[in-house]
């Protein structure tokens, strides 16, 4: 393969990062989706930036809960998490949990925050999981999928006053086609104990459920000689997010 092609098609590396923005639909979903990698990240000296896209107001199965309450319980456990991982700089869109609608618009306003920060990496769920159902993790995937390709246009949005900036890669977790692994067996506890900050969330058994679960996919994807847990991530630069057919391999 020619070397300017084979660089093409080659994902950047995530320890190489200085700035990250970790998008999150709900409170919660950073710690879940890639906590032991935001801790690892952090303590390599890596800028981080958590954005929280909903309020999750509607994250209760109790008829009686005040949902303007829980939206505040929620940013504050959202805080609480990630400063435990290592996030210095907190953003939160504050939509109200379950009425995203518009992906483009909300690409507007993340574009702008990328501009503004300057991350090299962006991580956020993965929207095209064949099975994924909840509409805020696809709008919001969708939304910070079609911002990185529009960071780094002089009028994306149209009337931005923020410069262009082209980030080097976008991060899926919470994906079923990881094509980046990395190895988290030293923050895998600081992981746990940032998801159970979330404790509005953890009724009953949820913890322990998720515990085993993230457990045994992180054995799986251990796929290295040295590696005991590692967490999967499909990485795209920019280019590949735009009539790159084979993107799906890469």
């Amino acid at each position: 393969m020619d070397q300017m092609i084979y660089n093409l098609f080659k994902a950047p590396l995530i320890t190489e990062a200085k700035c990250v923005l970790c998008v999150q639909p709900h409170s919660d979903d950073n710690e879940i989706g890639m906590g032991a990698t935001i801790k690892k990240l952090a303590t390599m000296g890596c800028d981080i930036h958590y954005l929280t896209v909903t309020d999750g107001r509607l994250g209760t199965n109790d008829p009686s809960q005040n949902l303007d309450k829980l939206a505040k319980i929620r940013r504050e456990e959202a805080i609480a998490a990630g400063t435990l991982l290592g996030a210095k700089h907190f953003h939160f869109f504050d939509y109200k949990d379950g009425t995203l609608e518009n992906p483009r618009e909300l690409s507007y306003k993340i574009s702008e925050l990328i501009r503004t920060i300057h991350c090299d990496f962006v991580f956020v769920c993965d929207p095209y999981n064949k099975y994924e159902a909840h509409l805020d993790h696809i709008i919001v995937g969708q939304a910070v999928s079609q911002a990185v390709i529009g960071s780094s246009l002089a009028y994306y949005p149209e009337n931005t006053k923020t410069k262009p900036f082209e980030v080097s890669a976008i991060a899926y977790y919470f994906t079923n086609i990881p094509n980046t692994y990395v190895e988290i067996s030293d923050y895998i506890e600081d992981q746990f104990a940032a998801i159970k900050m979330h404790k509005s969330q953890l009724t009953g058994n949820v913890f322990e459920l998720f515990k085993s679960y993230l457990l045994n996919q992180y054995q799986s994807y251990a796929i290295e000689e040295d590696s005991k847990l590692a967490q999967g991530f499909k990485i795209l630069r920019p280019l590949h997010l735009h009539c790159i057919t084979e993107a799906n391999n890469i």
